[in-house]
């Protein structure tokens, strides 16, 4: 081989090593993209999940207050019909001492009314 051969084939394994090179870059390029597309989309899906779940939590959440305010009104209807049902006991007592004082008067009369009776015999 002359010199000129020689640094023919210099310059030929010179560029080979530097396409092989070039491609070496690509290739990590490619990779990199790869895995940074993959990265990015798993912290989209992230994005995307958490999106759900706050939408999920905040419909459960207004439910709940759906529920709670169902839960108060039942409260202060039930409120009501106790305050009508105490108020009815209060009557009913006061009625139930009346007719135990009507019931004492008629006793005592019917005493009497006896004791007249058997006075008269």
């Amino acid at each position: 081989m002359d010199v000129t051969s020689k640094g023919t084939e210099v310059t030929r394994r010179e560029g080979i090593s530097g396409l092989q090179q070039q491609k070496n870059n690509v290739e990590k390029t490619a990779v990199d993209l790869s895995w940074r597309n993959w990265h990015l989309s798993g912290k989209a899906t992230e994005l995307l999940k958490s999106d759900e779940d706050k939408t999920k939590l905040q419909n459960h959440i207004e439910q709940t207050r759906e529920k709670l305010g169902d839960v108060k009104r039942e409260g202060e209807a039930l409120n009501k019909k106790l305050g009508k049902v105490e108020n009815d006991i209060q009557v009913l007592a006061m009625e139930t001492m009346e007719v135990q004082k009507d019931m004492q008067s008629m006793e005592e009369l019917y005493c009497k009314l006896q004791q007249h009776i058997i006075q008269e015999k």
